[in-house]
């Protein structure tokens, strides 16, 4: 399993937009005021106690229907869901101060065409305003709340298209035996490229980490 969760390391990074706002359908969290407490801050912005559970809960469903009857308590446990939710919502808060320092953004238009065209607010193919409300109610969301996550997960997509692009990947990179194989080039050089851009981003959080406040209270996620 490990091994398994070495070679689809970047799922994690992929992980950035599918649950923090699309995997928002699958969970109705707690509305406790105790709730409202803030566990996590990076450079000065606080992420509540409801919010981190939202996400620790969606990853555990996400690996779930991954696994499906695989998953038990004993590979739960090896995955490490708590600091794996930990990971994702710095990098992600890491990525939106990144965009903001590159001043990258999303347009409302950017925003507007993302929503219409999402499947989850269609019928017949066709996007309906009814359905829309009807979904963000259903799951406790205001429209307001919703665009802004929406927002957030396009623009950081854009700035971690932005920093892939330095990443420099090359055919030049790789042995000769390998570079030399066309067929076997065709094969893997998709995922070659896809590998490299995820580590260039990876190091870019793991530096900005070292120049951003970060806090986290692990004791109130006991």
């Amino acid at each position: 399993m490990l091994i398994f969760m070495r070679k689809h390391a970047k799922f994690f990074y992929v992980l950035f937009v599918v649950i923090i706002v699309s995997f928002i359908f699958f969970y109705v969290g707690p509305t406790h005021e105790k709730e409202n407490v803030a566990v996590i801050e990076v450079g000065g912005k606080k992420i509540f106690l409801v919010d981190y559970w939202r996400i620790h809960d969606n990853l555990k469903n996400y690996f779930k229907n991954v696994y499906k009857e695989k998953f038990d308590a004993e590979m739960e446990k090896n995955l490490n869901i708590k600091d794996k939710a930990i990971e994702l919502i710095v990098g992600n808060e890491i990525l939106l101060i990144a965009a903001e320092r590159f001043g990258i953004e999303t347009s409302d238009y950017e925003l507007n065409d993302a929503i219409v065209n999402d499947p989850a607010f269609k019928r017949d193919n066709v996007f309906r305003e009814d359905v829309y409300n009807k979904v963000l109610q259903m799951n406790r969301m205001t429209v307001g709340f919703f665009e802004s996550k929406r927002r957030e997960e396009l623009t950081v997509e854009k700035v971690k298209r932005f920093i892939a692009m330095s990443s420099g990947f090359s055919v030049s990179d790789l042995p000769k035996t390998i570079a030399d194989d066309k067929k076997m080039l065709e094969t893997i050089m998709p995922q070659l490229v896809m590998d490299s851009k995820e580590k260039t981003i990876t190091s870019y959080i793991n530096s900005m980490k070292k120049t951003i406040p970060i806090k986290i209270n692990r004791e109130m996620l006991s």
